[in-house]
């Protein structure tokens, strides 16, 4: 009897490995590439960046734009479903330094985050 729960533990854990799609058509897709991230007026950045990876026109791709509370450091989605690689970051604080990151979303979902990039201090000078 106790070989037999240990068995079943062990089938179990099996069960994810054969269930992860190996294919690419369905998969989670990469996080995008290569943000760019540029000032546009006092209170808002430009940010651009590469189609995910896994991005095709059989499988397209919309994205999810996060950004960093610069005080408490905590992500928040600042923009969903967005089928663009670039978006005005409006309404920023100055005297504030910003990092924003993205991920991919298809059908099959969401992506790791991608590096993220980082603004210069939002001053008034700009």
């Amino acid at each position: 009897h106790h070989e037999s729960s240990r068995l079943k533990r062990r089938v179990s854990f099996d069960v994810p490995e054969s269930a992860t799609p190996t294919s690419k058509q369905g998969a989670i897709p990469l996080p995008p590439t290569r943000l760019l991230l540029t000032p546009h007026s006092k209170s808002s950045l430009n940010l651009s960046w590469d189609h995910s990876p896994s991005h095709s026109r059989a499988q397209p791709c919309t994205y999810i734009v996060e950004l960093r509370d610069p005080r408490t450091y905590s992500w928040s989605t600042y923009v969903s479903s967005l089928p663009d690689t670039s978006v005005q970051l409006r309404g920023l604080n100055l005297n504030h330094i910003y990092a924003v990151r993205v991920r991919a979303e298809n059908a099959f979902g969401v992506s790791d985050p991608s590096q993220p990039a980082t603004s210069r201090l939002l001053t008034r000078t700009d």
